[in-house]
């Protein structure tokens, strides 16, 4: 069997590091100005996924922090497909295997797969 040709290669990852990522995301956070959108009392999803992103838990942690300093109730959303074997319970999992839980993050994690229809497409779908 004759193989295809094939070549090494390498990755290399910017070495690129941040020092403080708490500080770092209050202020990306500033910088959208959120104050002038978020109503007091608003309920907001913050999504967190399961691509493995360094840090994840301060990450979401701190904008948590900072949509309640707005006023607004956040809660916590998996926003991930088939991790945890797509079941709302498994995702949950996951994320708390990340060090996002009910616990670590102060607000609720709402994990569903429950979908509703809104409308649908000319041709019915």
């Amino acid at each position: 069997m004759k193989l295809p040709q094939m070549a090494l290669i390498e990755q290399q990852f910017d070495p690129q590091k941040i020092d403080d990522v708490e500080a770092s995301v209050v202020r990306q956070i500033l910088e959208l100005n959120l104050g002038a959108r978020v109503k007091d009392g608003e309920s907001i999803a913050v999504t967190a996924g399961s691509r493995g992103i360094a840090n994840v838990d301060i990450i979401i942690r701190s904008v948590i922090e900072e949509l309640k300093k707005l006023g607004s109730h956040p809660f916590v959303f998996p926003a991930m497909g088939s991790h945890g074997g797509a079941s709302a319970e498994g995702q949950a999992n996951v994320l708390a295997h990340y060090g996002i839980s009910e616990a670590t993050m102060g607000v609720p994690v709402v994990s569903s797969l429950d979908v509703e229809q809104i409308g649908e497409t000319a041709d019915g779908v």
